[in-house]
């Protein structure tokens, strides 16, 4: 019994005649890629930057630290798109940064999309995001900054010793115990080094660590920053 082999039909695409399979579009992929927008949804976006800590803005209120093009920047930049993407079902495939001068204030992403425009036809485009980076104290740096009444809590720690191996020690001590890991600002002074603290129990609590390792003295001062 002969049994006749059943093909599907082909047309041609209208715009390059290229032979397809007949669907909603009636486009081939090619073609419907070059006509179809599937990232004009997507945003651009404000960055704001932390000039103090060198950190950047992951909503709704935390700041990381993250250098120039690494991956914990591109992990905070993803973040502000990853929204944007879902809500218009589309699929992250790459990204990567565009390099871009470091005083334009400016960080560029090369995103690689795919969306899908029918039941058979996904489409895969390129987009390139921009962020402004805006300069934008975090919480801690602002208060950190002085006020013409007040200044940010401060330890500074001294050495008498005739020679650095005090100080080395100190320093191994509070590396392995983490106990400067809230403070905002080291500064190395002409005579030992200034631990700044965004919050005053921060800083007792670190004065409280070096009188338990070190034989140390301590003195609690208040000082006028400015005055109009």
């Amino acid at each position: 019994m002969f049994l006749p082999i059943h093909t599907q039909g082909t047309i041609p695409c209208p715009t390059c005649s290229t032979p397809i399979l007949p669907s909603s579009v009636n486009q081939c992929p090619r073609c419907l890629s070059a006509c179809a927008d599937l990232t004009s949804p997507l945003p651009r976006h404000l960055s704001l930057y932390c000039p103090e800590c060198i950190s950047y803005l992951q909503p709704p209120k935390t700041y990381l630290r993250a250098d120039p093009e690494s991956k914990q920047l591109l992990s905070i930049c993803l973040s502000r798109v990853k929204k944007p993407l879902s809500s218009n079902r589309l699929k992250l495939v790459h990204a990567d940064f565009v390099w871009t001068e470091p005083h334009s204030k400016r960080i560029k992403l090369r995103l690689r999309v795919q969306g899908e425009l029918d039941r058979n036809t996904i489409v895969e485009q390129t987009h390139v995001a921009e962020f402004q980076v805006v300069d934008h104290l975090c919480d801690s740096c602002s208060r950190a900054k002085p006020t013409p009444t007040s200044g940010s809590p401060r330890s500074s720690s001294a050495s008498t010793s005739p020679t650095a191996a005090p100080f080395f020690y100190l320093e191994q001590l509070i590396l392995k115990h983490r106990t400067a890991d809230r403070a905002i600002r080291i500064q190395e002074t002409c005579d030992g080094i200034d631990f700044c603290f965004s919050n005053r129990s921060h800083a007792l609590k670190f004065v409280d660590f070096v009188s338990d390792v070190v034989p140390a003295r301590d003195r609690s001062d208040k000082r006028l920053v400015s005055h109009d």
